[in-house]
């Protein structure tokens, strides 16, 4: 039996953004925490995890305040990604947390 190709259209795979934060200036990072939602509804983002209580299992690093967002796809993402951007809430994020932010495709 052959494989069923789908349009690339057709074929959307979901994206998700992943951050570990941990906060240096507690009322600039609540800032953050308080404007993202909005934007990131805006956009169709769904929080799976924000900031619930978590452990390290390999490395030695502690987990801060870890949030993870799936989107529909990479291109809904992205437009979040710019909005975040233009609300100024990007260089909040750099000046107020030690932050790593991942962005990556789902299956």
């Amino acid at each position: 039996m052959e494989a069923i190709e789908f349009p690339a259209e057709v074929v959307k795979l979901a994206a998700y953004v992943i951050v570990d934060a941990e906060s240096l200036d507690d009322a600039l990072y609540a800032d953050v925490i308080e404007r993202a939602p909005a934007i990131t509804e805006a956009h169709g983002g769904k929080y799976l995890v924000r900031g619930g209580k978590g452990q390290t299992f390999v490395g030695n690093r502690p987990p801060h305040f870890v949030v993870v967002v799936e989107f529909e796809n990479m291109e809904r993402l992205l437009a979040w990604q710019r909005d975040l951007a233009s609300a100024g809430l990007i260089d909040e994020i750099e000046r107020s947390a030690n932050a790593i932010g991942i962005i990556v495709e789902g299956v």
